[in-house]
């Protein structure tokens, strides 16, 4: 039995024009989004590093409307684009489970314990963080045949998600898809160095 609620978005979102729907069960509840620039990205993160999930744990919270669960998630640090660096430190993310009840929520990033990726991330009111446009701010590496770690094209959103393409100018995906994590690395320091919009 599926029970849709909805929220109100915090306020960094409002205005993006980004529904986000709450589903408990097993199927990925939908969500359609405009696809960001790495400008934008840029601009709202206080941190971009490569980093791997060490340890997750679901939790319930109460919501505007509600009780509801957020996963947090331990990060194990590698190469830092540019922010404050650190051992680890922890992210807030919506949905998860907690015992027989299962939320997803719609654009959410997901983050796997012990895969890669380079992540764009906000501090938080207290001390979490927050993945700058959800699952837009989230892309897996994947070591290439010289294992070299490479950006996946596509950032992982929840199943049923869907990116719409940027309004004006060259979405994220295209910047950074398939290039080398150093490559990568690189393109965001340059546009942290010297911004290309507002």
């Amino acid at each position: 039995m599926n029970c849709l609620l909805r929220w109100p978005l915090p306020r960094v979102l409002q205005g993006v024009g980004i529904t986000v729907a709450l589903v408990f069960s097993s199927r990925a509840g939908a969500s359609t989004v405009r696809e960001a620039t790495l400008a934008h990205l840029v601009k709202r993160a206080d941190l971009v590093v490569e980093a791997t999930p060490e340890e997750a744990k679901s939790v319930w919270e109460a919501g505007p409307n509600g009780q509801r669960i957020v996963t947090y998630t331990r990060l194990r640090f590698g190469v830092v684009a540019y922010g404050p660096s650190s051992k680890d430190l922890w992210v807030r993310t919506l949905g998860g489970s907690v015992g027989k009840i299962a939320q997803r929520v719609g654009g959410e990033a997901v983050l796997p314990l012990g895969e890669r990726s380079l992540l764009f991330l906000r501090r938080q009111a207290d001390t979490t963080w927050a993945i700058v446009e959800m699952g837009q701010g989230q892309y897996p590496l994947q070591n290439d045949e010289k294992q070299v770690p490479r950006v996946r094209i596509a950032a992982t959103l929840q199943q049923g998600s869907e990116i719409l393409p940027v309004s004006s100018g060259v979405g994220v995906r295209s910047v950074l898809g398939g290039k080398s994590l150093v490559e990568a690395i690189e393109k965001i320091r340059r546009e942290h160095a010297n911004p290309t919009e507002n």
